[in-house]
């Protein structure tokens, strides 16, 4: 830039003078520079600003696809593991909840016909009468591999479970007050019941839970009151591990007694069962088989069900050994059969002894075993 300079001695200047200029208020580093023709915009924070939020976008964009994924294992999991393992699967061992329509004290599945399920196979008939099965809750609680649960939480977790699904064995309305010896089965040839009275007993009866869930048989135990007092660890442990549950009086009685004496040996052990386990129960069977004392008339008046047997294998005698025990059950088993043996009440070694040989031994006859719910509700419904 060019400026004509006047001085007094020459006040119109030919020549140009240099005139240095003046800085603008703007850096020269944010000017537009012109370099061959081109404008050349400077550095500025909306580069870096470009950068992040794309940085940003991506890692949105990985966590929403990451949660996508989560959600879809977590929904697929459960069906899995179903189908790989047929046995936790309520649907398939029958296992039904409770519903609002069902008569009173009955469970759901024991008023479900087998003709409101589509996919009823006469063949292969569900099991019902059961309520939903517990291992999905508190798998192997109380077994030798997995410690048991402190009392006080062991009984919150029992009646919790109980508060959820609402725990009753009972029987359909055809056997409620009624006396039981089998079921009289059409389709279902194939089931049988097995039954262990006198307990819940030390060592034995953990001993035979080991048993059942080994080889994959749910049963009925029938509690005496004396003994689930004694031993409520065990009681919660059949709970927690999906077999049915009866009462047995509390004292194992015998002899007959008065109208007070009868309601305390049913009530007060109905009363134990549930706030040790949370589980109500319309199921009995008299000490002895004895029918004539008293106890059957008073909960045949109350609208239970007296379970007796077809079966007895001889596991108190002390001179029966294990081998004969298991041919004595297997001659006298037929279809829709009850299966009486003990858990309690003595030394019940040799019925642990007998127990995996006998079933065995009834599989390979053809026999499945269910609970005394289930089977009751396979007659009940036609099966």
């Amino acid at each position: 830039m060019t400026r004509a300079y006047r001085s007094p001695a020459n006040p119109f200047p030919t020549q140009p003078v240099p005139v240095k200029p003046v800085p603008s208020p703007r850096s020269a580093s944010a000017r537009p520079r012109v370099q061959s023709g081109q404008l050349i915009k400077p550095a500025s924070q909306g580069s870096w600003m470009t950068v992040f939020s794309l940085f940003l976008l991506t890692i949105s964009i990985s966590t929403l696809f990451t949660t996508w994924l989560v959600r879809q294992w977590v929904v697929a999991s459960p069906a899995q593991n179903l189908a790989q393992n047929p046995a936790q699967n309520p649907a398939q061992n029958g296992a039904t909840a409770p519903a609002g329509n069902a008569p009173s004290g009955q469970t759901a599945s024991s008023a479900t016909s087998p003709a409101a399920s589509p996919a009823a196979d006469p063949a292969n008939p569900p099991l019902q009468g059961q309520p939903l099965v517990h291992p999905s809750i508190a798998p192997g609680v109380g077994s030798s591999l997995v410690p048991t649960p402190a009392p006080a939480m062991a009984q919150a977790l029992a009646q919790t479970m109980a508060d959820q699904k609402n725990l009753t064995f009972t029987a359909p309305p055809q056997f409620q007050g009624a006396i039981v010896h089998e079921a009289n089965l059409k389709v279902a040839k194939d089931a049988i019941a097995l039954t262990f009275d006198d307990g819940p007993w030390h060592v034995t009866t953990n001993q035979i839970l080991d048993i059942l869930k080994q080889a994959n048989v749910k049963s009925t135990f029938f509690w005496v009151g004396e003994a689930l007092q004694n031993h409520p660890e065990i009681a919660r442990r059949v709970v927690q591990e999906g077999h049915a549950i009866a009462n047995h009086t509390w004292s194992h009685r015998y002899a007959f007694a008065d109208a007070t004496d009868i309601a305390t040996e049913i009530e007060k052990t109905a009363q134990l069962i549930y706030e040790i386990t949370g589980v109500r129960t319309t199921l009995f069977r008299p000490p002895g088989g004895y029918l004539d004392n008293g106890l059957s008339d008073y909960v045949r008046s109350r609208g239970h069900t007296v379970v007796m047997w077809s079966a007895a294998p001889p596991d108190t005698d002390s001179e029966m050994d294990a081998r004969k025990l298991v041919e004595t059950a297997v001659e006298s088993v037929k279809p829709g059969s009850i299966i009486l043996l003990h858990d309690g009440g003595g030394d019940r070694s040799k019925t642990v002894a007998a127990l995996p040989s006998l079933i065995r031994a009834l599989r390979a006859q053809g026999y499945r075993f269910v609970t005394v719910p289930e089977l009751l509700a396979l007659e009940a419904n036609g099966w």
